[in-house]
């Protein structure tokens, strides 16, 4: 019951701020909003390191809710700035590359999270890499789930920095320079 509760917390808090993020996005602009997600998902795989075999249910449920709630900010504002720059008679295909990123970015995100979990439990261990999981140690598991978020976390991270990068290069009159 309680892995379900679990499991239930970053798709809850992506829903309830993705429909606070399109209101702001609205009012204050995309970009801004982006990128203040992305800062929340990074805090929040900062605070996903440091758990114990110990740490209780609702403490990993409050650690683990800045994911979502940046993912949430992240996306709406993210799909209100790409939408705005198509010009309508491409609406569908704009539409069509957002969906089709997503479920790509979801359906090949989860399979290399777990191959580098599984790579650290790996490094950790003295068992093999096909090695059956319920034999790690507890102190193992929660060491790789702890470098796993610090690799997560730092990939947000370049994700921030080529955000910035972007968007320093689309301001207006960055392409006057020589």
């Amino acid at each position: 019951r309680e892995m379900g509760l679990l499991m239930m917390v970053v798709p809850l808090c992506m829903g309830l701020f993705a429909l606070i993020s399109g209101t702001l996005s609205d009012r204050f602009g995309p970009r801004g909003l982006s990128l203040l997600g992305l800062f929340i998902v990074a805090g929040g795989f900062a605070l996903m390191t440091g758990l114990t075999p110990e740490t209780p249910w609702w403490e990993f449920a409050l650690r683990y809710a800045p994911v979502g709630v940046g993912i949430g900010l992240f996306q709406a504002s993210n799909n209100t700035a790409i939408m705005s720059a198509v010009p309508r008679s491409r609406l569908g295909v704009a539409s069509g590359l957002l969906n089709y990123s997503r479920v790509f970015g979801q359906s090949t995100g989860m399979p290399l999270v777990g191959s580098a979990f599984t790579a650290f439990v790996a490094s950790l261990s003295s068992l093999p890499t096909r090695s059956d999981m319920s034999r790690v140690p507890p102190d193992l598991l929660v060491a790789a789930f702890d470098r796993t978020n610090l690799f997560l976390f730092l990939l947000v991270m370049a994700a921030i920095c080529l955000a910035a990068l972007v968007w320093w290069l689309d301001r207006p009159g960055a392409s006057d320079r020589p």
